[in-house]
């Protein structure tokens, strides 16, 4: 049993280290065979697996290392209000009580968390840019300025790129340079790092938590609807503990005043 724990050990800090995994996905690639170590030994459940590593006195080790670590990484935090992520949500049938597929473009302040999103039946160019027109109306009202937009790599988003045999140019999307026209500045992630616009990423979590009490499908109008309740009670009553357990308005206020 010590020796199976002090190979389980030296195991887990070389997953971490090379293949940046956790305790449930390691479970799971013991179980197929992934590592040296008889499937017979290993626990029928994850529970009893935490259990008999937390037993081996390097674990407390390891977890220490993996704490000092996460110290030289601070959680990423912007300085002004303005700066906001943009992102699409895919709305289906399959998971949602609606009657077709819908497209919701929502916008986040980074600093206040404060939040707006709009429902359409297609993505492309012109719903971002008109997403984007009623957003700045909408957090214009309550005196945010929107300074600069973070969205993915998505089509409608960013630029197009093209050469030919004597030059290499650059087209800027209308949705680039709509938002350069009305003095916003368009910043895209970097491919493949949905970190990068987290905020929103997180946001579009809640989605799944709210429709359980609907017994009919609802249209477009109606989500809409259904979806600005949401925004006000998340904007002015809602308290985040990442705002000191205030809600966005009482944080865009205090910033403000």
């Amino acid at each position: 049993m010590q020796f199976y724990l002090l190979a389980l050990t030296s195991i887990i800090q070389h997953y971490r280290n090379i293949q940046a995994g956790g305790m449930w996905s390691l479970f799971n690639n013991l179980k197929m065979g992934f590592h040296d170590i008889k499937t017979a030994e290993i626990p029928k459940n994850i529970k009893t697996f935490y259990r008999w590593i937390k037993s081996d006195s390097r674990w407390k080790e390891l977890k220490q290392q993996i704490k000092q670590t996460k110290r030289h990484f601070k959680r990423y935090e912007v300085s002004e209000i303005g700066l906001l992520q943009m992102d699409a949500k895919i709305i289906t049938t399959s998971n949602f009580p609606v009657d077709k597929k819908y497209y919701i473009y929502d916008f986040i302040d980074e600093m206040t968390r404060i939040v707006f999103g709009y429902v359409y039946d297609s993505l492309g160019t012109n719903n971002a840019i008109n997403a984007v027109q009623r957003a700045m109306k909408d957090f214009s009202e309550l005196g945010i300025t929107i300074k600069r937009l973070r969205t993915d790599n998505a089509p409608e988003f960013i630029t197009t790129n093209w050469s030919n045999k004597k030059a290499y140019k650059v087209k800027e999307r209308p949705f680039t340079a709509f938002l350069s026209r009305n003095g916003v500045t368009h910043e895209t992630t970097p491919i493949r790092s949905p970190q990068s616009k987290g905020k929103i990423e997180r946001f579009h979590q809640h989605y799944t938590k709210l429709f359980y009490a609907k017994d009919k499908k609802i249209n477009q109008n109606e989500l809409q609807h259904f979806l600005n309740q949401y925004y006000y009670y998340y904007n002015f009553q809602r308290c985040h503990s990442a705002l000191q357990n205030k809600s966005p308005f009482q944080k865009l206020q205090e910033l403000i005043n």
